[in-house]
């Protein structure tokens, strides 16, 4: 076998790593076994330097037991063993003086996949302290092809990893095991540690540009001393090295610096900018292919010294002219914005900064908007100077949130200077008009505010404009260096001639002119036919676009496959696509599901469409990208687009499965692995782009892929771009719901945990976005970490929405305002003292809290600055009025001071003279008006006030000029003129209690008109002109009136709506003083606040808030509920409306649960009939079993039903079991004489009903009918074996029943029960232990009705619950918890507390249940107000948190199964796997 020539082909390959060949000393013919084994034996026995390694390549035939060597007959019965290949490999690496050694191990012959196992299993076996090597085979069953390995090796460094210097071995290993299919051992392996480095210089791995362009500097540097051009390069930050070096002359235009030509007058521009601006930034603005890139490549490599300097020295670069200024190395960072995330330019600024924990923070998933309010916090006390080039903006992932959210506000600083090439607008594009919007520059352009140099609010800029004479000569000069190389022949006279018509000739068929882009592209067209040259006129004036389609129609003849591969290319995400684990071909092969797979065309299509891909590096590896825009837009605009992102998505989610699934075969006991980071960064926005026709849906059927996906990736697609949520699967929707938990659990775990945590918070918001568990799925199970299963349930649906969380306490005031750039922002108060600025469209907060104020903030209110820049006035309880510039985060002056007490409102009007003033009313009864310009208060205060001023409105008088109408808490209103200070008329004094409400509208008459709300259940109309009441009170039957908001209706006229604590919202007619229908029934009781918003059909609809937390929808029109909001934990204090930027409205709701939720209303649709999330609560579970001897549940609800459930299928069993007339509040389960399951409930309507669970028929008539609620039931045995029910009512007595005579037993027993349990004691007898509002807990004996030992005092308030449960030694213990959130567990023998509490609760604990551990033990649930379910083992005190979302009021076990009652429904939770120690 001639081997010589492939051995020689490996070990050029390698050499570029360092590799050196050690050759045989002996010929080919006299290579026998002896000599086979000192060469074996030379190489197990040496040692190599540290950090160094070594390749053993074995090539020759071969059979599953033995490999031959030269004089090995046929058949090959005998040679070297697996046993002499792993005794090699484990002498060797197994040595002490190669502990810093890798060793790679390749058996390329036949049947050495069968031999390379058994290598590993001897190696496995007897070499456990040999590490660090990696173990390859080049045949997978069979035979095996010469040269396989040569190729498969060429293609993993030359397409797979070209852009790594270092190449990790396991990945190399894992590579080339997938194209030869053969077997890979690399368990040893740690791809950080164990690497091949690239020691020569590559163009590939320091630069991105078009192939062919990589070929033609690889040819440089092929040229240039070697270490002298690696010194150049390894001192060049990695993107600058990768997307400047080349771009010298325009990487993406292939003009190199040979070939770079014009643009003169703009280099110069960009040079004296650096040389004379200290801050600020430049753009450099033009058309596509105008060469922006080139321009600012060039600029880079003429101030980049060293490299400058070596590319002069050797001829290849020019100097600039004598008395052009040039600046040296001014550069801090240069990035290449194609493809990055917001989060990704983060990383690389605060990294160039110095910023390490900042760039860290970025890449962890922090909220980028915290991670640039600390960048800049930092860069504003930053002593040196700062200087940032970007490029392509206009292609980063979201150019206008990296202009407006970073590049902008870096901008502004002093010190920090910005270079930004970019085109106009987001909607300009090649072969197109210029657009007349220009929303990137806007995004870019500074407010006046912000300027450190004359107030001109100009945007400098340099503008790349066509120049023919420029594009004529690149032109040239490509086809000149062609024909140098012999790649082209043709007379000089016909290539002028050509390039003449080809740029003359330009405008045909209404074409834009051409830029160079269109000459690159008309140069490849050329070279590969160059008959053209003769008649050009196939080019002349063709579109960019059109000259691609030209050549994919070539490339398409040479190999079909190429087109399924140029396609995957042209709707790849980010920088590109990968090579590595097949992503690539993955995407191609689903775009072409008829043909052959195309992976093996790929190093052809490298080679043949060279000048139209790039290479290009993301998250760690090579990838692959049309090698501009223009031939990206060629694919994205196809019709079927949808459909094609849709096959992708699929493909991908497929591929990752099956690489998950054998990843976990194979490392069954270890962490979960890797998926590729092009699947995790990017398979949601194919999925996304492929939403019509499927996307999403395939994303949600591959729920395991879904988990391993970046969260910011999947909210960003699911909620960013104008997807319907209620249409989105419910996996992906209820990924979206609770991600900001699932990112709150991720850092500080292992990535195991992570995982496994992603999996619960995915499927618990699936559960509220569709009210019950998705079904149980197989997951894999990972050591030291677990989480039960959600089996079933019910519970209230929730709507996908944003919530923003960083308020510690109540959000008091959400106000709307717009940026520079035009997109919305919302401004919180709250309790905590802070104002928080958000993003709606992200639910990111900008920036850091707007600190101050020394109490709680009441009121925000915005205005417009001189500047037109929004400022925002806050008022609190310390009695300031603070100024804000949201933009900055900054204080404007000092606190306006002079209230005595806090400020209650702030209101905003303009004065006569056009500036803005604010009005602020407060506890000391006074009004004041500021100029928030000034900081100073204008005239004296208002003070004809005795009491406290709760709300400020402005309106305009006839006369044109602003007043304030004010109202207190001594039931007036009055009107004031702020020009002069003075009372306008008498008070407004029908009122008899505090007014809460002062709304403004304008009558039919136009003149102004008041609606006032007030305690005294009335709304007032009022003629502030005339201080006149207008007509009656529109009066509410009962409860107070706490918001009231106007609109108008369809034919024209205002209408009020009126909200508060009387369960109704009204619709009022002013100028007739009647209601408008029928009241619509707000089921909660209450609603504190209201906003009007206009629907997609043009008609108004309400939002109110309620005490519950649901956010409700109405059509005031019809007077029905159209949607129902829910998520927030208790009142919604603060409703407000705005619309989004697709002009859609959305709503920003604030409440005590201090979060800010954004909605679309569109979406909130209500499902089902009303129901009040009050009447969902369940305050009662119990487990029994069914007659075949399965388990069922009980839930015991606030509507008064109890429903039955089947928690194998969750379904519900029969209909609700209907008869009480108020919340149920406790259950129990007794077996009747026939050993049939009863059930018995009572609750607030003071009855208890015994009901037959199988038949839903209640057993007589009501047990007891008490004048009272009842609290809390349990069962217990009597001594003639027949149950007892033990009831606890408000009364504070406990009596017993029985429930087969319907007789009570005893007198009650007194002791203000509260929560009941049953125990018994070591010799059988009957307890009963009761839970107090006094803290207590007691025992009973229910036979005698005397209460044993002394109370068990601890609780510092009121026990919510008790359970019993019996000690490892077979004791009795009683577990309590308790309104002080902590859980007692006591001896009821001697009447001790046992330990220390159990804590860990944040607010009250409601709940308290016991079940048995799978080996016996003991363990106890507990759950409460903090929306968590905590399991403790009460032995070692140790918790396991179970997040639920909502507040847990029961818990009961039974069967394996823990059943939570919440303020949402019930949830049953499999706890039958509970560790023995849990963690």
């Amino acid at each position: 076998m001639d081997t010589e020539q492939h051995v020689r082909a490996i070990a050029d390959l390698l050499a570029p790593y360092g590799v050196r060949t050690t050759e045989w000393l002996v010929s080919a013919e006299e290579r026998n076994r002896q000599r086979v084994e000192e060469r074996l034996a030379s190489w197990a026995g040496g040692s190599v330097s540290p950090a160094d390694g070594t390749v053993l390549y074995w090539v020759g035939h071969g059979t599953a037991r033995h490999l031959a060597h030269h004089q090995t007959p046929a058949p090959i019965t005998h040679g070297v063993t697996p046993y002499d290949i792993a005794q090699a490999v484990g002498d060797r690496q197994g040595h002490p003086g190669n502990e810093d050694s890798w060793a790679i191990v390749i058996l390329d012959a036949c049947f050495s996949k069968s031999f390379a196992r058994e290598v590993h299993k001897e190696l496995f076996t007897h070499y456990g302290a040999a590490a660090r090597y990696l173990l390859l085979s080049t045949a997978a069953e069979g035979f095996t092809e010469l040269g396989a390995f040569t190729e498969a090796l060429h293609r993993a460094l030359h397409a797979t990893f070209p852009t790594q210097r270092f190449i990790g071995l396991s990945t190399l290993g894992r590579a080339l095991a997938s194209r030869l299919r053969g077997f890979v051992d690399d368990l040893t392996i740690d791809d950080d540690r164990d690497q091949l480095v690239r020691l020569t210089p590559a163009a590939a791995t320091a630069v991105s540009a078009p192939l062919d362009q990589i070929a033609e500097i690889q040819a440089v540097i092929d040229q240039l001393p070697a270490d002298e051009i690696q010194a150049v390069i390894d001192q060049l930050p990695a993107d600058e090295q990768r997307h400047f070096v080349p771009k010298a002359s325009g990487a993406e235009l292939g003009e190199l610096a040979w070939y770079f030509h014009g643009r003169t007058i703009q280099r110069d521009e960009i040079l004296h900018w650096l040389n004379t601006a200290t801050s600020g930034v430049l753009v450099v603005t033009g058309p596509a292919g105008a060469g922006k890139s080139a321009l600012l490549g060039h600029v880079l490599l003429h101030t980049n010294t060293r490299l400058r300097d070596v590319l002069i020295r050797h001829g290849h670069f020019t100097a600039l002219p004598p008395g052009i200024p040039c600046p040296e190395d001014p550069f801090d960072l240069t990035v290449h914005l194609a493809g990055l995330s917001l989060a990704r330019v983060l990383y690389l600024v605060a990294d160039a900064a110095g910023l390490t924990g900042l760039a860290q923070a970025a890449t962890r998933g922090q909220h980028f908007a915290d991670v640039i309010a600390q960048l800049l916090a930092a860069l504003r006390d930053r002593q040196e100077p700062l200087t940032l080039l970007f490029d392509a903006l206009d292609e980063a992932e979201q150019p206008l949130l990296v202009a407006d959210q970073l590049l902008r506000p870096l901008a502004a600083l002093s010190g920090v200077r910005l270079i930004v090439g970019t085109r106009r607008s987001t909607r300009e594009g090649p072969d197109q008009p210029t657009s007349a919007d220009s929303d990137l520059l806007d995004a870019l352009r500074p407010s006046l505010s912000t300027l450190h140099g004359p107030a001109t609010g100009r945007l400098p800029d340099v503008e790349v404009t066509r120049d023919p004479e420029a594009i004529a000569s690149y032109l040239r000069a490509k086809l000149d260096a062609a024909k140098e190389r012999g790649a082209l022949v043709a007379d000089d006279t016909l290539i002028a001639e050509a390039v003449r018509r080809l740029v003359t000739d330009q405008r045909q068929n209404g074409a834009e002119p051409q830029q160079f882009l269109y000459a690159r592209l008309a140069a490849h067209e050329l070279l590969n036919d160059p008959a053209l040259l003769a008649d050009p006129t196939l080019l002349v004036g063709r579109t960019h676009r059109e000259l691609f389609t030209r050549a994919l129609e070539r490339l398409h003849r040479t190999n079909p496959h190429y087109t399924p591969l140029l396609r995957a290319l042209g709707l790849a995400q980010g920088r590109g696509l990968p090579d590595q684990d097949d992503i690539w071909a993955t995407a191609a092969d689903a775009l072409a599901p008829d043909s052959a797979p195309t992976r093996d065309s790929i190093p052809g299509l490298l080679r043949d469409a060279a000048p139209y891909l790039a290479l290009d590096h993301e998250s760690g590896q090579s990838v692959y990208r049309l090698a501009h825009r223009t031939f990206t837009e060629h694919f994205t605009t196809a019709p079927d687009t949808d459909q094609a992102h849709a096959a992708i998505t699929t493909a991908l989610a497929r591929h990752t499965r099956h690489t998950l699934r054998r990843q976990s075969e194979r490392d069954a006991a270890s962490e979960p692995p890797d998926v590729s980071p092009y699947t995790c960064h990017h398979l949601a926005a194919h999925a996304r782009l492929g939403h019509t026709a499927g996307g999403m849906t395939a994303l949600a059927n591959h729920l395991d892929v879904l988990d391993t996906l970046d969260l910011t990736s999947i909210t960003t697609n699911v909620l960013h771009h104008g997807l319907n949520p209620n249409v989105l699967p419910p996996a992906i929707a209820g990924t979206v719901l609770f991600q900001h938990h699932a990112r709150e659990t991720a850092p500080g775990q292992e990535r195991y945990a992570a995982t496994t945590w992603r999996r619960w918070w995915r499927r618990l918001g699936t559960t509220y976005i569709q009210s019950t568990p998705p079904p149980t799925e197989p997951h894999a199970h990972y050591s030291g970490q677990w989480i039960p299963t959600l089996v079933s349930g019910a519970l209230g649906r929730r709507q996908l929405h944003l919530q923003l969380t960083g308020h510690s306490g109540s959000v008091n005031a959400v106000a709307v305002f717009t940026a520079p750039d035009g997109t919305p922002r919302l401004a919180s108060a709250g309790n905590d003292g802070t104002v928080r600025i958000w993003d709606p469209a992200t639910g990111a907060q900008v920036g850091e809290p707007l600190t101050g104020h020394d109490d709680w903030v009441n009121a925000v209110a915005v205005f417009t600055a001189p500047d037109g820049t929004p400022h925002l006035a806050t008022g609190g309880d310390d009695g300031t009025v603070r100024i804000w510039d949201p933009a900055t985060g900054a204080q404007v002056g000092e606190p306006l001071t002079g209230h005595d007490g806090r400020v209650n409102a702030v209101a905003v009007f303009t004065a006569p003279d056009g500036t803005p003033h604010l009005a602020t009313g407060g506890d000391d009864g006074t009004v004041r008006i500021w100029n928030p310009a000034t900081g100073a208060q204008v005239g004296e205060p208002l003070t004809s006030l005795n009491v406290q001023v709760e709300v400020v409105a402005v309106f305009t008088a006839p006369d044109g000029t602003p007043h304030l109408a004010t109202g207190g808490d001594d039931g007036t209103v009055r009107i004031w003129n702020p020009a002069t200070g003075a009372q306008v008329g008498e008070p407004l004094t029908s009122l008899n209690v505090q007014v809460e409400v002062v709304a403004v509208f304008t009558a039919p008459d136009g003149t102004p008109r008041l609606a006032t709300a007030s305690l005294d259940k009335t709304v007032r109309i009022w003629n502030p002109t005339t201080g006149n009441q207008v007509g009656e009170p529109l009066t509410v039957r009962r409860g107070w009136v706490q918001a009231v908001v106007v609109f108008t209706a369809p034919d024209g006229t205002p209408r009020l709506a009126s909200a508060g604590n009387d369960d109704t919202v009204r619709i009022w007619d002013p100028a007739t003083g009647t209601q408008v229908g029928e009241p619509l029934t707000d089921p909660t009781g209450a609603a504190g606040a209201a906003a009007v918003f206009t629907a997609l059909d043009g008609t108004p609809r309400l939002a109110t808030g309620s005490h519950d937390g649901t956010v409700r929808i109405w059509n005031p029109a019809t007077g029905n509920q159209v949607g129902e909001l829910t998520g927030h934990d208790g009142p919604t204090g603060a409703v407000t409306a705005f619309t989004a930027l697709d002009g859609t409205p959305r709503l920003a709701t604030g409440g005590d649960d201090g979060t800010v939720r954004i909605w679309n209303p569109a979406t909130g649709a209500q499902r089902g009939g009303s129901l009040a999330s009050y009447d969902r609560w369940v305050n009662a579970v119990a487990v029994f079993s069914a007659s075949d001897g399965t388990p069922r549940i009980a839930s015991a609800r606030n509507d008064g039903t109890v429903r039955i459930w089947n928690p194998a299928t969750g379904a519900q069993v029969g209909a609700p079991l209907t008869g009480h007339s108020g919340p149920l509040r406790a259950m129990a389960v007794f077996t009747a004489p026939d050993g049939t399951p009863r059930l018995a409930t009572g609750g607030d309507d003071g009855t208890v009903r015994i009901w037959d669970p199988a038949t839903g028929a209640q057993r007589s008539r009501p047990l007891a009918r008490h004048g009272f609620p009842l609290r809390a039931m349990a069962v217990f045995t009597a001594p003639d074996g027949t149950p007892r029910l033990a009831i606890a009512g408000s009364d504070a007595a406990v009596r017993i029943w029985n429930p087969a005579t319907g007789t009570q037993d005893r007198e009650p027993l007194a002791g203000n029960a509260g929560a009941m349990v049953v125990l018994t004691t070591p010799e059988g007898i009957p307890r009963l232990a009761t839970g107090s509002d006094d803290g207590t807990v007691r025992i009973w004996d229910p036979a005698t009705g005397t209460q044993v030992g002394k109370p068990l005092a601890g609780h510092r308030t009121w026990v919510e619950a008790v359970t019993a449960f019996s000690a490892s030694d077979g004791t009795p213990r009683i577990a309590s918890a308790s309104n002080d959130g902590t859980v007692r567990i006591w001896n009821p023998a001697t009447g001790t507390q046992v330990g220390e509490p159990l804590t860990g609760h944040r607010r009250w604990v409601r709940a308290v249940a016991a079940f048995a551990a799978p080996d016996g033990t003991p363990r106890l649930a507990t759950g409460g107000d903090d929306g968590t379910v905590r399991i403790w083992n009460p032995r070692t005190r140790t918790e396991h948190v179970l997040p639920l979302e909502d507040v847990v009021l029961t818990l009961t076990a039974g069967r394996g199964l823990l059943i939570a009652g919440t303020a949402s429904g019930h949830l049953v939770i499999d706890v039958s796997s509970v560790p023995t120690n849990i963690t």
